[in-house]
């Protein structure tokens, strides 16, 4: 079973810049509806994001395992 994105939509603009632990439980999108917006709007997964995800999957990794991992290997060394 794949895990489902977690999102969180925030309608009052006097809340925004406010971190990002603090904010309210919302709405969670799984893959497959992500994907299906991001297609509405033209956006396509490229091979190597579902070589990733289907790497995810295969492993079994949780959703703090994956954003972990994400993190790791987008983030700039400094």
């Amino acid at each position: 079973m794949k895990e489902p994105l977690n999102l969180v939509f925030d309608d009052n603009p006097r809340k925004r810049g406010r971190d990002a632990s603090e904010a309210e439980p919302g709405m969670t999108l799984g893959r497959e509806a992500i994907f299906r917006i991001n297609a509405l709007e033209g956006l396509t997964p490229s091979k190597e994001m579902l070589e990733r995800f289907a790497d995810f999957d295969r492993r079994g990794l949780t959703p703090e395992q994956q954003r972990a991992e994400i993190i790791r290997d987008f983030k700039r060394e400094r």
